[in-house]
């Protein structure tokens, strides 16, 4: 039987990469449909424009880090997660190149935000052979959830109109 851990860091930080992981595995099976179909995109172009929003998010990343360290990991990871969740959002009312490559960088900005926090709140609660498990546990719930997530954006697959997809986004952010 599967139990939730009983640790008061390790607990929260389960639950929170069970829904990112629950809303990028949506987001990773719908999302290029999204973008070509629904906002009217190239392949090319919703390339590139991930790759401007990738660059920012390494940046971010260490910024994430950097502040982390200053306010607080705990205040990082909630500011993060509640602003990747609105930045997904944003991609259902995105609708030409300009805010497709804007929402695209602000989620990639959170997301490296988010993910320094992250780490750093294990490595602060937790040492040695302890942190290595609450690592691997953290990245089963990560696999695992975001299989579910692709399995749950299927749905919007098999139906394969504007509308699915667009609640789907919807969803994705709300899961977040």
């Amino acid at each position: 039987m599967i139990r939730p851990p009983s640790d008061p860091v390790e607990r929260p930080l389960v639950g929170a990469v069970a829904a990112l992981s629950l809303a990028r595995g949506m987001f990773f099976a719908v999302s290029a449909l999204y973008f070509t179909r629904m906002i009217g995109l190239s392949a090319v172009t919703v390339g590139i424009g991930l790759t401007v929003a990738g660059a920012v998010g390494v940046v971010a990343t260490y910024a994430g880090g950097r502040l982390s360290d200053r306010w607080g990991a705990d205040r990082v990871q909630l500011w993060a997660m509640a602003s990747y969740g609105i930045a997904l959002l944003a991609y259902a009312l995105a609708r030409d190149l300009a805010a497709f490559v804007l929402v695209a960088t602000w989620v990639s900005a959170s997301r490296g935000f988010q993910s320094s926090a992250q780490s750093t709140l294990v490595a602060r609660w937790f040492d040695g052979p302890d942190r290595v498990a609450v690592r691997a546990r953290l990245r089963v719930v990560m696999n695992v959830m975001i299989g579910v997530g692709t399995l749950l954006a299927a749905l919007a697959l098999a139906v394969d109109t504007g509308a699915a997809y667009r609640a789907t986004m919807v969803l994705v952010g709300v899961l977040t």
